[in-house]
């Protein structure tokens, strides 16, 4: 049984203030650490799930261009994915050529360019 008398719990004039505080909060459409936390680990797990998606459709561009993610493949193809020089530069490319970097800039093109990863069961050659 609670002591209510207990200098340990919170008085009335605290209570409400918090309530209060929760209410505005709410209103505001502020949330609270848990409902946060649970937000961002959804969206983290949305985004692994899209990067995960994303490296595996620009692997098999690389495959195909140079055999796998190499890195730089030379002056005039500075990446893995058959992007010219001229391309690569013009959609944010520069010296890194992490995978990662690689695909932010080949979805910077596709996405300019209003098409889709290309697709690798004919290989093309001579980059895009």
């Amino acid at each position: 049984m609670f002591d209510y008398n207990s200098p340990d719990l919170p008085d009335k004039a605290a209570i409400a203030k918090a309530i209060r505080k929760q209410s505005i909060r709410q209103s505001h459409g502020e949330t609270s650490r848990s409902e946060q936390r649970t937000r961002l680990h959804h969206h983290v797990a949305q985004t692994t799930d899209s990067y995960r998606y994303l490296y595996n459709a620009w692997s098999k561009v690389a495959v195909c261009e140079e055999g796998g993610w190499v890195g730089s493949s030379g002056y005039n193809f500075p990446n893995s994915l058959g992007i010219t020089r001229a391309n690569w530069f013009a959609n944010g490319g520069g010296s890194d050529v992490s995978p990662a970097a690689q695909i932010t800039v080949a979805e910077r093109m596709i996405h300019r360019l209003g098409i889709g990863i290309p697709d690798q069961n004919g290989c093309q050659p001579g980059g895009w």
